[in-house]
């Protein structure tokens, strides 16, 4: 069984060297896909289900939800284009009221959310994994998923939280910083804002992902940890070391300074990534869920990330598709043809991005928050008010 454990698959060995297991079954996922070819059904990569990951077949009643799930996505787009004044007043008066609440001030605010956000998610999927109905959805329903018999959260996932928490709750306390607009965008900009924080966020956290599978140096970061178990239940998404999910925090934090999106978007887009990640590892193709109402194949929703987790050299994305087709991360036979030197060169160019957005981020983060102190910026507004004659707190968006 040695002889398995230094194939020519650097992301199966690099992942998973201490798991023979797990090597052996990749090294047969690889050799099945050599066999097979890509054949009709996968030759963009992006079906459902395949025979070579041994998903399984989709209900009678996917196609006819899919269609509903659509028509219901477009009339609500044009209910939001026709409703838009309306709704964005909507927005403007209950933003009035939320931000004088002492929990939207909080500078801890959006971990918090955050956390809230993410329990909510995962239970709600161990809900649905006990709704006999909601199994005919599963994408493995042949194979036995290890499903935690009570609701009681996993013990890592409450030592990650605290971890999580912990340290922006001291550092927010030390460091009081939050200040928010009296404005709220309107609707269409909520709507461009969130957009753009998925696909930035997908795009930088995509070069920490490649790295952490094809980088021997980052094998003590413990990623082979997430890949451990398949199929894929709600509760993996927090089945990972400290050290993987720290990079993913840090990863959403670098996104967020980037953009500088409004305080308000910032919660949002909180709630729909830990969403889009519990989703992403519930094991569960919803004929309504985005990746199958979003037309062209652009997310790759869970069908592809459970291929990721069964196989390890695709699928390197986490929501969108457009990288993985543009690297040939696709296909198995395809993610391994000339992939030594063209991953290299890959690497070496998201070091780089990654690096400069960071940089980029903690400039604007600096700029807006800490011009010489802690509430330094605050004081120097309010005495400029002062000064012209102007009393009460300062009404401008720092």
């Amino acid at each position: 069984s040695d002889r398995h454990r230094h194939r020519r698959y650097p992301v199966t060995d690099t992942l998973c060297r201490s798991d023979p297991c797990r090597t052996l079954r990749h090294d047969a996922m690889g050799r099945a896909a050599e066999r097979k070819g890509s054949g009709p059904a996968e030759k963009d990569g992006y079906s459902a289900r395949t025979d070579l990951f041994n998903f399984s077949p989709n209900p009678p009643c996917f196609a006819a939800a899919n269609a509903s799930a659509r028509y219901a996505f477009s009339v609500l787009l044009c209910a939001a284009v026709v409703f838009h004044s309306p709704a964005s007043d909507a927005i403007q008066g209950w933003y009035s009221r939320a931000r004088e609440t002492a929990f939207l001030k909080h500078d801890s605010f959006e971990p918090a959310i955050a956390s809230l956000a993410f329990g909510f998610w995962v239970a709600l999927f161990r809900v649905l994994d006990r709704v006999p109905w909601c199994q005919k959805f599963k994408l493995c329903q042949h194979e036995k998923q290890a499903v935690p018999k009570d609701m009681k959260p996993p013990m890592h996932a409450l030592l990650s939280l605290v971890c999580y928490l912990a340290p922006l709750a001291l550092f927010d306390s030390v460091y009081p910083r939050r200040t928010l607009p009296l404005e709220a965008p309107s609707l269409g900009g909520i709507v461009a804002q969130l957009a753009l924080g998925l696909v930035v966020y997908d795009f930088l956290f995509f070069w920490v992902h490649l790295a952490l599978h094809k980088v021997p140096a980052l094998r003590w970061v413990g990623h082979a940890r997430h890949h451990s178990i398949t199929p894929l239940d709600a509760t993996q998404v927090v089945n990972h070391s400290l050290v993987d999910g720290l990079m993913q925090v840090v990863t959403n934090i670098v996104t967020l300074n980037l953009l500088q999106s409004h305080p308000l978007v910032r919660a949002l887009h909180n709630v729909f990534i830990t969403f889009l990640l519990t989703e992403s590892h519930s094991g569960f193709d919803f004929p309504w869920a985005l990746h199958n109402v979003v037309p062209f194949g652009l997310l790759g929703g869970p069908p592809a990330h459970e291929r990721h987790h069964q196989c390890g050299t695709v699928h390197l994305q986490q929501f969108f598709t457009y990288m993985d087709r543009a690297f040939h991360l696709v296909d198995v036979r395809r993610a391994r043809e000339g992939e030594n030197d063209r991953l290299r060169r890959l690497l070496a160019a998201g070091a780089l991005v990654f690096a400069s957005a960071s940089g980029v981020a903690m400039i604007r983060w600096d700029a807006h928050v800490s011009r010489g102190g802690v509430g330094a910026s605050i004081l120097h507004e309010m005495a400029d008010l002062q000064h012209e004659g102007v009393t009460g707190p300062p009404t401008s968006n720092l």
